[in-house]
């Protein structure tokens, strides 16, 4: 409650969001991109007159949401005792967004891993016709916290793999088409991305101490 008192804008935004979805009258397929309206106000700028780094993050949020929300994806996770959760992301900056600038925030899945048991999202910012920044998002499917998983799923098992919710959502041949698409292989950038997470996570792991050498009697 004290957050959203001290964010009262991202409090107005996200109760204009759930009212847009509660009056939605058409479910978006799950190869559908989703395009969202949004404006540069005075709380989203910086010293530098532009919309704050920090900010387009944000954004994402909301958007994704609403990608969510309306390809019936979120719906899927909560019958099944799943939750998606925000495991990696990065944000390309291209050309500033100033204050009142109108812009639109395109959603789309570019992967989905089984292995990974995780999404691969795509925003891009687009404002008259130019793609502001870019910026991809790894959502891992994990159970959901107090749940125990439920739904007989338990946010672990094939029922609630990446290409199971899918697949438990797609109403038409070019939906199923595209869920075995997304889920073949990234796309070259999207792959150069998760390789780069991968040699990151083995940077920071700590390094094995080797086992000390064993010295047998000598005569």
């Amino acid at each position: 409650a004290a957050a959203h008192v001290v964010n009262l804008p991202g409090f107005a935004r996200d109760i204009a969001l759930r009212c847009r979805l509660a009056l939605a009258r058409r479910r978006r397929g799950v190869h559908e991109a989703d395009a969202m309206r949004a404006r540069v106000f005075p709380s989203d700028i910086d010293r530098n007159g532009h919309m704050n780094n920090a900010r387009y993050f944000a954004a994402t949020n909301f958007a994704r949401r609403r990608f969510w929300e309306l390809n019936g994806v979120w719906r899927a996770c909560r019958e099944r005792g799943a939750n998606l959760i925000v495991s990696a992301q990065s944000v390309r900056y291209r050309r500033e967004l100033q204050c009142w600038a109108s812009y639109g925030v395109v959603t789309r899945l570019v992967h989905a891993d089984d292995n990974e048991k995780s999404f691969f999202v795509e925003h891009r910012f687009v404002r008259d016709g130019f793609i502001c920044a870019v910026q991809l998002v790894k959502y891992r499917v994990v159970p959901m916290r107090g749940r125990g998983g439920g739904g007989g799923g338990g946010g672990g098992d094939a029922a609630t793999t990446p290409s199971a919710l899918l697949l438990a959502v797609a109403n038409s041949p070019d939906e199923t088409n595209f869920i075995d698409d997304v889920a073949a292989a990234a796309p070259p950038d999207v792959a150069a991305w998760i390789e780069h997470n991968a040699r990151s996570s083995a940077a920071l792991r700590p390094a094995t101490s080797p086992a000390p050498h064993s010295r047998g009697n000598t005569s």
